[in-house]
């Protein structure tokens, strides 16, 4: 739980830093991912499947930093 906590955290804010580098789609997608982890952290039902999934997209996203 606190780690993906942490990761919704940290893709928030590297999604703040890119700002317009990072494509309309890509945010919305990026955004709509974020929500779906934080409504399963309220719900107390994150799976570690999706902790790990949602993991891996935070790295892409990292990725995109080096734009």
């Amino acid at each position: 739980r606190n780690k993906a906590e942490y990761l919704v955290y940290d893709s928030e804010k590297t999604l703040k830093e890119l700002g317009d580098k990072v494509e309309a789609a890509d945010r919305a997608k990026i955004e709509e991912e974020i929500g779906n982890v934080k409504k399963a952290l309220e719900e107390k039902t994150i799976l570690k499947s999706r902790y790990e999934n949602y993991l891996q997209f935070v790295n892409e996203i990292k990725n995109k930093r080096k734009w």
